[in-house]
């Protein structure tokens, strides 16, 4: 859908110039920003990205990105408080846009005089978030401050289904909502999977110390409290008990990498190999059979689908929006947060290779529907209607 541009005396066009603000950049975003910025120019619409360093926590995660300057600009933030409060100095980055998207977050200061601006009618702005905090509790002053604000800004761009949803319900107009089903880009992991033949992969499984007929569970992203390592490391003896050809590895970095590290010693069948982005990732992905994340499931999940792997997570109410693509029974399972409802689970599923197959294929049916050029569609498309509507 193409913009309406705003016409000069000469009769061109003048280009509109949109920034998506960041408190920090991922690596996984990278990919979706450069395509939306291709996407965008075909519509007279420039984007820029600002962005300011991680703080300390996020810098363990080694996850952290910069972009080109053409795209991205560096902008001095600093977290306050004991992380409770973050200043970005970011006018100089947004004074000129027509449209400033920015992160939904009670944390960022800037965000409020943006707030403010959209409400003086002075400047287009958008929220990209999950509507609430899915980490935090719903009757905090906090998640009270983010409710009051979900209506005073000119866009949403809502993660999934059920973030629009919850913004509707709370009396965002539906016609300035954009659902852009968040996701990443899967297709250079899905593809090195593909690619590999067997003797790759056995190859990776001798490193390992892994036999060829084993039954492998991953796990592969940040490792922090959020994401339960304690019952995935407690599920895994379990079923290590019931399958003594199990073996779970696991991918990532963060706090508490230490303690897989410990893990991984004391248990010969647990095989912690660090952190692995892009297609580093692949040779895990490739000799495994299900993705295993007792904790908050979020984009993580896209990974595993798009290689085929059911998702086997717990009941808890921390979950990203994400977690409205797994269809248990269909594309993985999700129990009771016990180690022995889940170590049962995964076992009931890996006793039965004409079940795992299914879900094997479902996965991926899933990932299909998932696509990171949807997504940028999505959001450019909004992009283009927020700018065409009147201020």
């Amino acid at each position: 859908m193409a913009v309406e541009h705003d016409l000069v005396p000469g009769g061109g066009q003048v280009t509109r110039q949109v920034v998506i603000l960041e408190s920090q950049l991922k690596q996984y975003r990278r990919a979706f920003l450069g395509e939306l910025a291709a996407r965008l120019r075909r519509d007279d619409i420039v984007l820029k990205v600002a962005y300011s360093p991680p703080n300390q926590v996020e810098r363990t995660k080694s996850d952290n990105v910069t972009l080109p300057p053409d795209l991205g600009v560096e902008v001095p933030g600093a977290w306050l408080l004991g992380d409770r409060v973050f200043v970005q100095l970011a006018w100089r980055a947004v004074r000129d846009a027509d449209l400033v998207v920015m992160e939904q977050g009670n944390k960022q200061l800037f965000n409020y005089f943006l707030v403010g601006l959209s409400q003086l009618g002075k400047k287009r702005v958008a929220y990209f978030g999950h509507g609430y905090n899915h980490q935090a509790r719903s009757r905090t002053a906090s998640e009270w401050l983010k409710r009051k604000l979900l209506t005073r800004i000119d866009w949403w761009f809502a993660y999934t289904d059920g973030v629009g949803r919850y913004l509707t319900e709370h009396g965002v107009d539906p016609d300035t909502i954009t659902v852009v089903q968040n996701t990443i880009d899967t297709r250079e992991l899905a593809e090195a999977v593909r690619a590999m033949g067997d003797g790759e992969r056995r190859a990776v499984r001798r490193r390992l110390s892994i036999s060829d007929r084993a039954r492998v569970g991953l796990f592969c992203g940040s490792l922090y409290a959020d994401k339960k390592l304690e019952l995935l490391i407690a599920a895994a003896r379990r079923i290590r008990e019931r399958r003594p050809d199990f073996e779970l590895v696991i991918v990532g970095d963060g706090p508490a990498r230490d303690a897989m590290r410990a893990a991984a010693a004391e248990l010969p069948f647990v095989h912690y190999v660090g952190p692995a982005f892009g297609p580093d990732r692949a040779a895990y992905f490739a000799i495994s059979d299900a993705f295993l994340i007792p904790g908050l499931v979020g984009l993580a999940i896209v990974d595993a689908f798009a290689v085929g792997l059911p998702v086997f997570t717990t009941d808890i109410p921390i979950h990203s929006p994400e977690i409205e693509y797994l269809e248990p029974g269909i594309n993985g399972l999700m129990t009771a947060h016990d180690d022995e409802a889940y170590a049962g689970a995964v076992c009931e599923v890996l006793d039965d290779p004409r079940r795992l197959a299914r879900m094997r294929d479902a996965a991926r049916a899933t990932a299909a529907r998932l696509t990171l050029g949807h997504m940028v569609e999505a959001f450019a498309t909004g992009i283009s209607r927020c700018l065409r509507a009147r201020a």
